[in-house]
């Protein structure tokens, strides 16, 4: 479960954050893979504890140290915690628009190919023995630094050291791309950035790709096209779990019921958002809830 503070970086536009940086603790567990994604890249640093990763098919052994990187809509999730010592994983996640939104001058968008277009050389773990992820990894730790501080333009140090991390990724699995990202113009990229922020702005409305391509002046063939390729999943992809999201914070900060959960996070049906609700986060509502309460109730 999170622990401790959750830092953000958002838009200038909505309150949406575009990168947030906390920490995950829990105890040793066992428990089979249940999927979990969300709309962010994830990198992952392993603080303490050992234990085993599962990214789909692949499995990976953990100890301290080790660096894990996901794409959006990745399914991956912990499924062992071995020894007597709690699990602490620093998590920092970021939008695919934190990498190429026109806000981000210095990013370009170019760099999500590591997370779109693998190939079989690919491994989600970077090992503590490598040389170039102990770099990753003490970037981690001086962007966590920068946020406890917070002293002058913290958030443009924190914007300039996730350069330097996807500098070192990039030169780390440059031979694990498949072929180079085409690039995309700069108007296609403010149109694109503007659909976004209108999709924050009626996350739980009646949400459909002909309005949300109008908004971006485009045909919705294009921009169906075009939503995938900077953001690594569909429109309506992205929008699922968007509210999912929406409803995890509702379940774990409020008391309301899963109905009225679901209705306020823009479901019409309880069956559709306890479906889609699974899929996204590998439990239903009630029992996400019921668990997160459990873990809360033993640390007190």
């Amino acid at each position: 479960m999170i622990t401790g503070k959750v830092y953000t970086i958002g838009s200038e536009a909505t309150d949406t954050p575009q990168l947030r940086l906390y920490h995950s603790v829990v105890p040793p567990f066992q428990r089979p893979y249940e999927e979990h994604r969300h709309t962010a890249f994830e990198l992952s640093l392993i603080c303490a504890g050992n234990g085993v990763y599962r990214a789909g098919a692949h499995s990976y052994h953990f100890q301290p140290g080790d660096v894990f990187l996901f794409s959006s809509n990745e399914p991956h999730c912990i499924v062992e915690v071995s020894g007597s010592g709690a699990l602490d994983i620093m998590n920092l996640q970021f939008e695919p628009r934190f990498l190429w939104s026109p806000e981000n001058l210095l990013f370009q968008v170019h760099y999500p190919e590591i997370f779109f277009q693998r190939n079989e050389k690919y491994s989600h773990l970077l090992t503590s023995a490598s040389e170039t992820e102990n770099g990753i990894a003490r970037r981690l730790q001086a962007i966590e630094r920068e946020f406890q501080r917070q002293n002058t333009d913290y958030k443009l140090m924190v914007k300039l050291q996730v350069l330097e991390l996807l500098v070192l990724i990039r030169r780390e699995y440059a031979d694990c791309v498949i072929e180079p990202a085409r690039m995309v113009t700069t108007d296609y990229l403010a149109q694109m950035d503007r659909a976004l922020d209108y999709i924050d702005q009626n996350l739980t409305g009646d949400l459909n790709l002909s309005s949300v391509a109008r908004e971006a002046a485009m045909s919705p063939a294009y921009f169906s096209s075009l939503f995938k390729k900077l953001n690594g999943m569909t429109l309506w992809e992205y929008v699922q779990s968007r509210r999912i999201e929406m409803a995890v914070e509702m379940l774990l900060s409020t008391d309301r019921s899963v109905t009225q959960i679901a209705m306020e996070c823009g479901y019409n049906s309880i069956s559709n958002f306890n479906r889609s609700f699974k899929a996204i986060t590998g439990h239903s509502p009630v029992a996400y809830r019921k668990r997160n309460r459990m873990q809360t109730d033993a640390q007190t």
